[in-house]
This record gives structure tokens, sequence and C-alpha cells, in this order.
């Protein structure tokens, strides 16, 4: 191989970086430019648009809605019932010949019911009704019999007693108690899914603080690096370095561009993840600048990690919307057990009814005659009403089915307490592992820090090659991109150790207000 063929290959890399550093730095350049005319956007502000955009915690609030109605409906079967009528009947009938008399009948009755139903919590059903009838009959059409007037009263009062099917307090409530723990199962997933939406926004926003912060390290060293260049150059110009290592510092710019590129690429996937988790449109979305909080020092001497372990699994378990709501549902699917096993009994009610009939005849309208007059004494019915399904598969078909989704609820109520518990346990392993690393990325730091102090040192007094130089100087920055990973990640455990326990809102707040610090500290025992 040639001298001229090796130092072209030599130089390729340079001409390379040459060539596509100027389009990527102007890509690069025009990204920030944009994002940093955009207002930015903090953490804290992020969860509040959350709590007001979020699509999942929207629906879930409908669902609450849909099931407060359901509870409301159910109790509609208590509600007084009022029944209310007015009926007019005219009787014209041809007119034919009795004895030699032309008898044409007619008939003109105005009737009038009033009646009020109300069934109680014990499944007894009291029914008073008023039934009031007021009639005009006369029968020829010359008048020899005068026109009569019939004004008839009937008072009734009907009890109905079940003494089996549907009988008690536990079988007529068991329907609205059953909605009713839906409706509150439904607002305890409410909380958790806007805890779940917290966690999710605090984990993008962390995400994308990180990749923001990589960007700003890169084009630290691109700033850097070009100035370095520049003093490559005049030193290259007085023949003080080789040539040759000007467009080593040229190839290093291009392969910082491009790594810039990769992580400016990134930045926007996390920025849209984010503002999809807030709920946002795409062009809201597109309105999204820079984060502006930066990652709080994390303070080591207030993490008792076990402590964190040792979490207490009652409280735990008590403070999980999630599995309250289960525990809810098992309690509402209980009610409709008990519910299909009233429909299996047979039915027998006793109905009772006590009234009394009044009735005035006239020549005239009276409407309040028969309230006093001619009032023989009370009535009284008594029924006895016995139904029994041979074999009532239907029935008893819904009693299996009511059993297999109560067992089916106590299933996924214990799997979820252990799910629960166990991501506990991981969760703290992590923040462990992380401090871990954390600790240990500080001191590499320290160390290429140092080393490469040392190599510019050697390279200046001719010890080491630009090389090794730049070889350390990309170490350095590599260390410092996975310390800012290593804390968006501790951070974005740090929430969510707070939503698996249970602890990320404040239950006992009614607005469930949420502050800065229970997003980036772990709860206090």
């Amino acid at each position: 191989m040639g001298r001229k063929t090796a130092t072209l290959i030599f130089l390729l890399p340079a001409l390379m970086a040459g060539l596509i550093s100027v389009p990527l730095f102007l890509g690069a350049q025009n990204l920030k430019s944009k994002l940093d005319l955009l207002p930015g956007v903090s953490l804290i502000e992020s969860v509040h648009r959350t709590m007001t955009y979020s699509w999942d915690i929207k629906n879930q609030q409908q669902l609450a809605d849909y099931y407060y109605g359901l509870f409301m409906s159910s109790e509609g079967k208590f509600d007084y019932k009022l029944n209310l009528s007015a009926q007019k009947n005219i009787l014209n009938n041809p007119e034919y010949t009795i004895q030699d008399k032309i008898i044409h009948q007619y008939s003109n009755v105005l009737s009038y019911q009033l009646g009020i139903s109300k069934q109680f919590e014990y499944g007894i059903t009291v029914s008073p009704n008023v039934l009031a009838t007021f009639s005009e009959s006369k029968y020829d059409s010359q008048n020899v019999y005068p026109k009569r007037y019939q004004n008839h009263l009937a008072a009734n009062l009907t009890i109905n007693i079940p003494l089996l099917q549907n009988s008690g307090k536990a079988a007529t409530t068991a329907s609205i108690n059953a909605n009713q723990l839906l409706f509150e199962a439904n607002l305890k997933k409410l909380y958790h899914t806007v805890t779940q939406s917290i966690y999710a926004t605090a984990s993008a926003y962390w995400n994308y603080a990180a990749m923001n912060e990589q960007c700003v390290q890169i084009r630290e060293v691109i700033d850097n690096e070009y100035d370095y260049l520049d003093q490559m150059r005049k030193l290259a110009s007085a023949d003080l370095i080789p040539s040759a290592d000007t467009l080593n510092v040229s190839a290093n710019i291009g392969s910082y561009l491009i790594m810039l590129s990769d992580y400016y690429q990134q930045l926007l996937s996390a920025r849209t993840n984010l503002g999809q988790v807030m709920g946002l449109d795409a062009k809201s979305i597109d309105s999204l600048g820079f984060p502006t909080d930066i990652f709080p020092l994390i303070d080591l001497k207030s993490i008792d990690l076990t402590a964190l372990r040792s979490t207490n699994p009652d409280q735990v378990l008590n403070q999980r919307g999630d599995y309250q709501a289960l525990l809810q549902t098992v309690e509402s699917g209980k009610c409709n057990l008990l519910l299909a096993n009233q429909a299996v009994k047979p039915k027998l009610d006793l109905n009772v009814t006590g009234g009394y009939t009044g009735l005035v005849a006239s020549d005239q309208y009276n409407f309040t005659a028969p309230y006093s007059q001619n009032i023989p004494g009370p009535s009284v019915w008594v029924s006895l009403d016995f139904q029994l399904p041979v074999s009532n598969k239907s029935g008893k078909g819904v009693v299996v089915q009511n059993k297999a989704l109560l067992e089916q609820s106590n299933n996924q109520a214990q799997m979820l307490a252990n799910s629960i518990l166990s991501e506990v346990q991981l969760s703290a392993d992590k923040l462990n592992f992380l401090i871990g690393e954390y600790q240990d990325q500080m001191e590499t730091l320290d160390y290429l820090a140092a080393i490469y102090e040392n190599e510019k040192r050697k390279y200046i007094d001719q010890e080491s090659t630009l090389i090794n130089v730049n070889s350390t100087k990309t170490q350095l920055l590599n260390a410092r991109l996975n310390l800012i990973s290593i804390m968006g990640r501790y951070y974005s455990e740090v929430v969510y150790f707070r939503f698996i326990t249970g602890t990320l809102l404040n239950p006992g707040k009614p607005d469930n207000t949420i502050e800065l610090d229970q997003l980036i500290t772990l709860p206090k025992h």
C-alpha cells in the first residue's frame, strides 16, 4: 500500500466527519433554538395538567358516575309510588220498547282514583287506595223514570308481607348494597388511576429531564471541542503539533455530533411520551419546552433502605386504591349471591286488605256524602300466594354464576395483594442497587476527571497521544451520561415506590393535593 493511499485512509474518517458535521450541527442547533423559544415545563405543572387532562382519569371518573347512577336507580325500589287516574264514561244505548214504553238507557260516569305504594326495607309493601265514582243514569226518553245519581267511595289498605322469598332487610337491600359497594369500589379505582397517572407522568418527566441533561452535556463537550480545534489549528500552523492532530479532533467532533443527534431524537420521543401521558393533543405536545426541574442531589444519609424493606404490609394494602376496590367488589359479590339465593326460595306472600265502602244514591251529585254515610262496616280480604318452581334451573344457574364470580374476585384480591407486596420488596431492592450505582459512578467520575487532566498534561509534554486524550474524554462523557441516567432511574423508582406503597397522595385530603416533595423523596416510616 502506498503512502498516499495510507494517508487517505487515515484521513477518511476526518473528511467524512467534516461532511456530516455541518448538517448535524445545524439540525441540533435548530431544534435547541425551537425548544428554547417554548415555555419550559416543571414536574409539578406536568402532574397538575395530567390530573386535569388525563384520558384515563376522565374515563374512570365517568365509570364512577355510571355506578353512582346504578346505585341511585336501585334505591328507587323504596321510593313512594303515586298512582292517580281520572276516567269519564258516557253510554248511549239505542232506544227499545218495553210494555209500550220507550226505553233509552243513558249513563254518565266520572271516577277518580288515588293510590300510594311503598315498599319498606323488611320487604313489606303498603298500598293505600281510594276510588271515588259518581254516576248519572236515566232509562226513558219521556223522563217517566227520573234521573238517578250514585255517589260511591271505596277506601282500601293493602299490605303485602313476603314470608319466604325476599323476606327481611338483608334480602330487600342486597341489590342496593351491591351497587353501593360497586360505586365505592370505582371511587377507589379512580383514586388509584390518579396515583397511577401521576407516577407515569413523573417517570416520563424524569426521562425527559435526563435526556435533556444528557444533550446539554454532549453539547458542552462539542462546544469545548470546537474551541479546542481552533487552538489546535493555531498550533499546527506554527508547526508546534502535527497537522493530523487537527483532523483527529474534527473526527471526534463528528462522532459527538452523531451522538447528539441520536440523543435529540430520544429527547423528542421522551417529550412526546410525556405529553401523551398528560393527555395532551399533538399541538399541545409540540408546544412543550425544555424541562425546568433538574435532578436534586441524592441525600444518601436520609435514606433508610432497611425501613423501606420492612414496610408494614397491612398499611400498604390499606393505602392501595386498587386492592381496596377489589375488596369492595368481593363484598358486592356477596350481596349478589345473597340476592341470587333468594330467587331459588319458594315464594309465599301474605296479602291483607282492609277498607270500607260508602254509597249514596240521590237525585243529584253529592261529593262528600259517601265519606260518612251508608257505610255498613269494614271489609277484610286475606290471601296467601304460593309459588314453587319445580326445577328452577334459571335461579340455580344464577347462584352458580354468582358463586364463581365471588370466588374469582377473592382470587384476584389475593393475587393483587401478593403482587403489591412483592413489588414493594423489589422496588426497595432496586433503590438499593441504584444508590450503589450512584455512589460508584460518582467515584468513577472523579477518577476519570483526574485521568483526563493527566492525559492532557502528558500530551502537552509529548508523553501521550491525542488518541489517548480523546479516548479518556469520551470515557468521561459516557460516565457523566451514565450518572444522569442513574439519577433519572432513581427518581423514577422513588415515585414508583410511593405509588406501589400507596403514599403518593394524601388520602386524608379531600382534594388529593400533591406537592413536589412527594415526588422526589421517599416516604418516612
